[in-house]
């Protein structure tokens, strides 16, 4: 957990990025999604009264035979959902069956009727070819958005997801056109000041 603190104000933020697809312990006995959501509900209970909020920076997905489904059943996502997570942001693994798989994959979520995270991502959400437009199109049903804000004991929390340059190219078949990292930050907290008066502004960035 990380932890931010003024005398006013306190915020807890819980963590995790590249979970691939771990649902069960891996060969070595270390993993699994029972486990994190048990470390996930004791460090909720520590933080007491402090405000608390849980994120993932994306690759949540492609690591074990869980992935066969993600695009017909979205199991990942579902399962940050049960462990109650707020925000999540893609990585460049979502894209791995390409932008017709991450299509289906937020299709398949939103139509489980789950309780599904908030899916942030400010800079990679433009179509490089017409092939992509079908993951811009359920990007925009789902939806998934450039920030999303999180109330906590009277305090704005306002999260946005960035991929990173790396990423970009560790996806080379996503379809999308990267918007350089700096400018986007740029616009999207100039944005978040300008609308939503906030306590906090956290990046989530997969890079």
């Amino acid at each position: 957990p990380a932890q931010a603190t003024n005398p006013q104000i306190s915020l807890t933020i819980l963590f995790t990025h590249d979970t691939h697809d771990h649902f069960y312990p891996d060969a070595a006995d270390i993993g699994g999604y029972s486990r994190l959501s048990t470390a996930l509900k004791n460090a909720r209970t520590s933080a007491g009264n402090i405000a608390t909020i849980t994120v993932d920076a994306g690759d949540f997905s492609m690591g074990s035979l869980f992935q066969t489904i993600y695009s017909t059943d979205a199991p990942e996502l579902r399962a940050l959902g049960a462990m109650g997570y707020d925000v999540v942001t893609l990585g460049n693994h979502e894209f791995d069956y390409r932008s017709q798989g991450l299509a289906d994959m937020l299709t398949a979520a939103k139509a489980s009727g789950a309780s599904l995270p908030a899916i942030v991502q400010a800079n990679y959400k433009t179509p490089k070819d017409p092939s992509a437009q079908v993951a811009v199109d359920a990007m925009d049903s789902f939806p998934v958005t450039d920030y999303t804000i999180l109330k906590r004991d009277g305090m704005t929390i306002a999260v946005f997801g960035i991929m990173g340059v790396d990423s970009d190219e560790c996806a080379p078949m996503s379809g999308m056109i990267l918007e350089p990292v700096v400018n986007a930050a740029k616009r999207v907290v100039a944005e978040i000041k300008e609308k939503e008066n906030p306590t906090f502004i956290n990046c989530l960035s997969h890079t």
